[in-house]
């Protein structure tokens, strides 16, 4: 990597602050998504310090995850209390200012978390693929052309 010692300690200072949050973190250090991205995966991610981070999030999650099971109200983001928003699919509880984007108002009806929602996406997606016949017929005529 071609970044100075002062670049890579100020990144490793940011990447705790911000519990791994890349876009704040190139942001906060004036430079691409794509040049912090390029050294969180080519090099952070080979360090002590990433297994330390990542030790630290988990415990974090957990701790969470704890207070959240005991019926203490905390945003699932922040960890914070206050006004929150309860995910329809998770129970998971959102400070409408903590999600990205952010919500201005009250969204009217059920209202799912970016997790189920994506999760509900990927389940649709192999429901499709584990029903479809298109595979199917690809196979077929990738069978016929080696004949």
């Amino acid at each position: 990597s071609n970044w100075t010692e002062k670049e890579k300690e100020e990144f490793h200072k940011e990447i705790f602050r911000l519990r791994k949050n890349i876009p704040l973190l190139s942001k906060s250090m004036n430079m691409s998504i794509c040049n912090a991205f390029t050294y969180y995966l080519g090099t952070f991610k080979k360090s002590d310090n990433y297994r330390l981070l990542k030790t630290v999030c988990c415990q974090e999650r957990a701790l969470k995850q704890a207070a959240s099971d005991q019926g203490l109200d905390a945003c699932v983001i922040c960890g914070d209390g206050g006004s929150l928003l309860i995910c329809d699919g998770c129970e998971g509880e959102y400070h409408m200012t903590c999600l990205s984007p952010r919500l201005a108002v009250v969204p009217e009806g059920d209202w799912q978390c970016d997790d189920c929602v994506n999760r509900q996406f990927l389940e649709a997606r192999d429901y499709l693929i584990r029903n479809s016949t298109i595979y199917d017929r690809v196979e077929d005529k990738k069978r016929k052309m080696e004949e």
